[in-house]
């Protein structure tokens, strides 16, 4: 039996009830890394989860490419269209977790499971708003990459 509560943030948490015990899932809260907001962001972009108890370790990768799980933490992200992903990991600790939004990750809302190496789990939502080559600016006038990968460069004379 599932029972949605809410913590003293207002976050709505769900219970499980099963067997006697009862199973709470954190929430988690995910965000662009490079903005630290949850609009406009692609897949492919890097993004900083938030939460608690979220790896019981605090680890970096160090291969290529990255792994999807570090410490028995991993994050699995299912997009709009139903699609389930792990996402790659840059790092993990208790509090924050830095991973590659999956490649391939459909716009809409996407439903984001971390769970850890104890097996505590942790829910939360982002939006993909948009696709990946429109993802990185360069200047303030909102130029970006091209579609071959070029940046826009300006030449000053000396």
């Amino acid at each position: 039996m599932n029972r949605q509560i809410a913590d003293v943030n207002a976050v709505t948490l769900t219970a499980t009830y099963a067997d006697g015990s009862i199973t709470m899932v954190n929430s988690v809260a995910c965000v662009s890394a490079a903005s630290f907001r949850a609009a406009d962001v692609a897949s492919e972009a890097i993004i900083a989860a938030f939460g608690v108890n979220m790896a019981t370790a605090t680890l970096q990768a160090n291969t290529v490419p990255l792994p999807t799980q570090l410490a028995g933490t991993t994050v699995t992200v299912k997009d709009s269209l139903g699609v389930e992903r792990l996402a790659p990991l840059f790092f993990v600790s208790a509090n924050q977790i830095n991973y590659q939004m999956p490649p391939g990750t459909a716009a809409g809302q996407t439903t984001i499971t971390v769970r850890s190496g104890n097996g505590t789990v942790s829910l939360g939502v982002m939006p993909i708003t948009r696709d990946a080559s429109m993802a990185v600016r360069t200047r303030n006038d909102s130029r970006g990459v091209s579609p071959e990968g070029r940046l826009p460069i300006s030449r000053t004379s000396a």
